[in-house]
């Protein structure tokens, strides 16, 4: 059994190690992207659940996503059923900088076998994006060997996230999904935050 202050040292080393970027996109402006493991604070399960529960009834397909479903974007003070995942991020958020962030709002993506997302970003003067400065997207299931793509500048970054990762980049970074090559259903809530 490990003791309490073992685990807690290791906790302390996890977040401060992930309080550091992982990765620079760009060659003008660097734009980080951070990950995150939220093994522990987090249940996969439980928001596996709470997407399937939502999405009962819905088919809700916007432009992006082909052979998959996006959700409607929700405000997270009108829906508590993602209470604990928006708990998570957003302190798990607090450890970069010295400023607190807040999630704006939140959606989920579920993309089946040939399915995949378009190149978009999250600025924009859409009134669901224009202010958020942040985005982010967490993976219960990890990417299933499908990944997400960043671009800028023509140069690509390709990241495949483990279960319960969550990644947190700058809004403004162009991203897809490409088109998932295996049976495996390829599910990720995303987030806009404000600081």
């Amino acid at each position: 059994m490990i003791n309490a202050k073992v685990k807690q040292k290791f906790l302390e080393d996890r977040i401060r190690k992930e309080s550091q970027p992982k990765y620079f996109v760009g060659q003008k402006i660097q734009f980080p992207i951070y990950e995150f493991d939220l093994t522990g604070e987090v249940y996969p399960d439980k928001v596996l659940k709470n997407i399937e529960i939502l999405t009962a009834g819905d088919n809700n397909k916007p432009d992006l996503v082909t052979n998959g479903y996006q959700s409607p974007y929700y405000d997270k003070n009108k829906i508590n059923l993602f209470d604990d995942l928006i708990d998570a991020v957003e302190k798990r958020t607090s450890i970069i900088g010295r400023r607190k962030f807040y999630v704006k709002n939140f959606w989920f993506v579920v993309l089946k076998s040939s399915g995949a997302q378009k190149l978009h970003s999250h600025s924009s003067t859409d009134e669901f994006f224009h202010d958020s400065i942040f985005s982010g997207v967490y993976y219960p299931l990890g990417t299933n060997n499908t990944p997400l793509i960043f671009l800028n500048e023509n140069k690509e970054l390709i990241i495949e996230a483990k279960p319960n990762q969550f990644i947190l980049f700058d809004g403004r970074l162009k991203h897809r999904v490409p088109e998932v090559l295996n049976s495996n259903n390829r599910v990720s809530v995303a987030f806009n935050f404000l600081i």
